[in-house]
């Protein structure tokens, strides 16, 4: 008993997992016209800024080093900040010319600060100012950026003795999501498509029939829900769904998921850590142009099954998760708030499969 409560505490102790600052080009969409390059490896972060002297020539800055992630005593994480100086260069090479290196003045422009608030945003400090900025995107307005692919890995990690689960050596499953539609008619409007019956194949009748997919931008806590019908209901069942409560950026996103029935409440959890990946792009999940190729024929005649079919214990129940709170405290995601327009995000995804 003293070893499980020792785990017990380590579990709930353990630091929430940090995000990684989203490499590209990042900006003030109110202030274009200079901008910065920012790259991640590992835990350094190469800092490239163009902008313009007082006169009016562009000239350039880099500067480099860590990331550092701070956490308060309970292991949730409170800041994540890039500090160091601005490096300046001159009598470099110019278009066309022959090759020469420049000469570098470490830190002549001074400190330079960013304070990352999620993946995509953040604030800049330098030259004396602090401005917010963001890692610029093609895509449009947040819901827009979610179309493309996405990859899963959902931890259905537990707590104490796990000699009854079936996954007990192995807790990782993956999901993969296509996101290819926008329904802007509602308010909030909501990213549409569906779980795809393999990797090669877009949303079909079938996959928006018995695996569709819905979720919202919720602008006032900046984070995400996404949700998966995972097995459709029957005269005799109700549905069984996903909630996906996310921060998400371009390229990843990160949070927690829990299973609900489609009458229940997402809230009681319990709630599965879960991280996601961009793997293929807007225009292939519309067009199926992209690294595979779509078959949007296939149709599959079996009977529809879900992932939460295949994680259930001896007697049906759900692994062991976090709780709301405990959820809530290591993502730092306001699930309340996010599954406050699960209801309309329900009826959305019922009209649309009564319109198929």
């Amino acid at each position: 008993m003293r070893r499980l409560a020792a785990l017990l505490l380590a579990f709930a102790a353990a630091p929430a997992s940090a995000f990684i600052p989203e490499s590209g080009l990042w900006w003030n969409p109110a202030q274009s016209g200079r901008g910065l390059t920012l790259e991640v490896q590992d835990n350094l972060l190469l800092v490239y800024g163009y902008l313009y002297r007082a006169d009016g020539a562009p000239t350039w800055f880099t500067s480099a080093g860590p990331i550092t992630y701070t956490y308060n005593s309970q292991g949730v994480l409170q800041t994540v900040v890039y500090s160091g100086q601005l490096d300046t260069y001159s009598g470099g090479q110019c278009l066309g010319c022959t090759y020469r290196p420049p000469a570098a003045q470490p830190g002549a422009a001074g400190p330079v600060r960013i304070d990352f608030r999620t993946e995509t945003e953040a604030n800049l400090t330098w030259g004396g100012q602090t401005i917010p900025i963001e890692r610029f995107s093609a895509l449009g307005d947040r819901t827009a950026r979610m179309q493309g692919e996405w990859q899963a890995v959902i931890d259905f990690r537990t707590r104490g003795n796990t000699s009854e689960w079936p996954y007990r050596d192995y807790p990782y499953f993956g999901e993969v999501l296509l996101i290819d539609g926008i329904d802007r008619t509602r308010t909030p409007a909501q990213f549409l498509g569906c779980r795809p019956e393999d990797t090669e194949t877009r949303c079909n009748a079938s996959a928006r029939r018995d695996h569709d997919v819905a979720g919202y931008y919720n602008a006032g806590t900046r984070e995400t829900l996404i949700v998966v019908k995972d097995i459709p209901g029957t005269f005799s069942s109700s549905a069984v769904y996903f909630a996906y409560f996310v921060n998400a950026g371009l390229d990843q996103f990160d949070g927690v998921m829990s299973i609900f029935r489609e009458n229940g409440d997402p809230e009681r959890g319990p709630f599965y850590p879960v991280r996601g990946f961009r793997s293929a792009s807007k225009t292939y999940a519309q067009t199926g142009v992209g690294p595979a190729s779509a078959d949007d024929g296939k149709a599959f005649d079996g009977p529809a099954t879900g992932l939460s079919e295949k994680i259930t214990g001896p007697d049906g129940s759900l692994p062991p998760g976090l709780t709301l709170e405990e959820a809530q405290a290591r993502t730092g995601l306001d699930i309340r708030a996010l599954s406050a327009e699960l209801p309309q995000v329900l009826a959305g995804m019922k009209a649309r499969a009564a319109a198929e």
